[in-house]
């Protein structure tokens, strides 16, 4: 029995080094890492906004700041996958020696071209 199971251990050990050395999903990795802080800061905000202490939340009402609470939440959630477009190109470049900037830079523009948008009463557009 634990010669079936060293078996498939070495398989699966040798299946994931080569899953792990792949430089793509090294890069989307990283890309995901990167967002780390900015997600951080978001549930953070969260946190802050919706503490459950009833004095607190009434203070918060009491003096119309919810809404500053609001600004780093909505932004994060919203912006997310440009950030996300944005890291993971810039650390794919930076893997193969190439300006991570300007990666992530085009990665944004095709991002936002790609994307189609409501427009109302207009309906919806892509580039």
């Amino acid at each position: 029995m634990s010669s079936h199971t060293n078996i498939v251990q070495e398989k699966a050990l040798q299946l994931m080094q080569s899953i792990g050395q792949n430089t793509y999903l090294k890069s989307i990795m990283s890309g995901m890492m990167l967002i780390l802080p900015v997600t951080i800061m978001s549930s953070v905000a969260t946190l802050v906004k919706v503490f459950p202490f009833a004095p607190y939340q009434d203070f918060l009402l009491r003096h119309n700041l919810t809404r500053f609470f609001d600004i780093p939440i909505t932004f994060t959630n919203n912006f997310l996958a440009v950030i996300v477009a944005f890291s993971v190109a810039y650390t794919l470049a930076k893997n193969f020696d190439v300006d991570g900037f300007m990666s992530g830079l085009i990665s944004m523009i095709s991002f936002f071209i790609l994307t189609p948008y409501d427009l109302g009463e207009i309906g919806p557009l892509a580039l």
